[in-house]
């Protein structure tokens, strides 16, 4: 489903479009020092919009991959994990930062850079209590089709709001979680969540922030901290249902 582009994007837009395509990603670090890493990230999507609605947006050439298209991009990305586990951290931060650029030397159709700065802090508030908090940010230069663009929303940022809602050369978001046990393996979580996307990051908010929250019930599987997770979640006007194998960060 597309809303169209912008914080200003109404439900009342609303369109449908059918989409075949192959997205990879390809990531390869080397390790320096104890708690980083550097290496080299690779992105390659190529995609064809077999059907739109007739006399909507996407219906004529104003958005930028309206047909579909290859993009096809190489960059760098740091990561610095001080995490005490990788499934179900109690304590410690997790940082990641990749820069992503996109052009005809590559293949690509499109030519636009994007970068992408995440970040994470896991703090114990007693026996296996956490409280983990998330920072993301995803910004695109350039010109790239509008299934490319950064978007708010889906099961694991913005909980609560459809992914792809709103979408933008910009989108920052963070998010809160309480997570607490209950009983045998069971898990509970309270969380919530602010974001918007803009054209830039000057005019971030400028178009107002949307704001979600929720609960989840969670299973642990292991010891090593690999749940299943249910979470439900309501936005401005919307809410969702969300059922995985993993912790939304």
């Amino acid at each position: 489903v597309f809303y169209g582009i912008g914080p200003q994007a109404r439900s009342a837009m609303e369109e449908e479009y059918t989409s075949r395509f192959a997205d990879a990603s390809v990531q390869a670090e080397r390790r320096i020092g104890s708690l980083a890493r550097i290496g080299v990230r690779m992105r390659l999507r190529t995609e064809a919009i077999t059907s739109v609605e007739e006399g909507k947006l996407l219906d004529t050439a104003a958005v930028p991959g309206h047909s579909g298209g290859t993009a096809a991009g190489i960059g760098l990305v740091v990561t610095r994990d001080t995490r005490d586990r990788l499934f179900f951290p109690r304590r410690g931060h997790y940082l990641t930062a990749y820069g992503v650029a996109h052009g005809p030397a590559l293949g690509s159709d499109y030519t636009f850079t994007r970068g992408v700065l995440d970040a994470r802090a896991f703090v114990p508030l007693g026996r296996d209590h956490v409280l983990a908090l998330q920072g993301y940010a995803d910004v695109v230069s350039g010109t790239a089709p509008f299934t490319m663009l950064p978007e708010l929303g889906g099961m694991l940022r913005m909980r609560g709001y459809r992914e792809g809602r709103f979408r933008d050369n910009v989108m920052l978001t963070a998010q809160a979680e309480w997570r607490f046990p209950l009983v045998w393996r069971f898990d509970g979580a309270l969380f919530g969540s602010v974001g918007a996307v803009s054209d830039r990051l000057d005019t971030w908010g400028a178009g107002g922030v949307e704001r979600a929250a929720g609960a989840g019930l969670r299973f642990r599987m292991n010891d090593a901290g690999v749940h299943l997770r249910l979470d439900y979640a309501v936005g401005r006007g919307t809410g969702g249902l969300y059922a995985t194998a993993a912790q939304p960060f």
